[in-house]
């Protein structure tokens, strides 16, 4: 499914920070977790910002179970959604591992 809200469209780079969990109850279906560093001042600790990534393509499902695992610097570009339990997900169209 391509999510196409061209309103919400967010590409961003980080690195995978858990491991990819399948959804329950889909075959296809994938969530994890990519850290993004925050611009910082020279001389101060890195803040991250954590988001949760929600893959429901079978093409970007393949592929992510394929070549990520925890750590691998990855771009993800997709729909930025409040899911059903107030939590930001980014809803992914397109995930390129970052060699």
């Amino acid at each position: 499914m391509a999510f196409t809200n061209k309103n919400n469209k967010i590409t961003v780079k980080g690195f995978l920070s858990s491991n990819i969990t399948e959804v329950p109850n889909s075959s296809y279906a994938l969530t994890f977790m990519i850290k993004v560093p925050r611009p910082a001042q020279q001389d101060r600790r890195i803040i991250y910002d954590e988001f949760m990534v929600y893959v429901c393509d079978n093409k970007n499902a393949t592929n992510a179970r394929a070549n990520l695992t925890t750590g691998v610097s990855v771009k993800v570009t997709g729909e930025l959604r409040i899911w059903h339990d107030g939590s930001y997900r980014i809803c992914a169209n397109d995930i390129q591992p970052i060699w």
